[in-house]
């Protein structure tokens, strides 16, 4: 194994061992910048960070990081929002009183992309990517 390029015999262009992809600008733009989204929690008006671990958000503080009190309808374990490859998600669990991205209502065990506007309600609580 040699650290030398090596020309391709049917084209005559050049080979490395590196793999090359396409990313998105804006992803791009976030991993260069270093800009991190968060959830706002508009009722308490709370920044809650975006990692690649995520943030369960609900109303049991032994199954959720982000804990909302004072609202019933919130599940225990209502929804995770997360970061993964340079990309925001948000994964709902199996909450009886939904949970909605830009006003549509994600179903049970779905993930979606969240972009930064992207407004998100559980159960009557709202929150923006910020």
């Amino acid at each position: 194994d040699t650290d030398f390029d090596t020309v391709d015999e049917n084209t005559g262009n050049m080979e490395d061992d590196l793999a090359t992809g396409f990313m998105d600008e804006e992803v791009l733009e976030q991993i260069v910048s270093g800009e991190k989204l968060h959830l706002l929690y508009l009722k308490m008006n709370t920044k809650i960070p975006i990692t690649t671990e995520g943030v369960i958000i609900g109303r049991s503080s032994k199954q959720a990081q982000f804990i909302i009190s004072g609202n019933g309808n919130v599940s225990r374990k209502h929804a995770r929002v997360f970061m993964s490859g340079g990309e925001y998600f948000i994964e709902n669990y199996q909450p009886p009183n939904g949970t909605f991205l830009n006003g549509l209502r994600l179903q049970n065990g779905e993930i979606e992309k969240i972009e930064k506007g992207s407004e998100i309600i559980l159960a009557g609580e709202e929150f923006k990517v910020v």
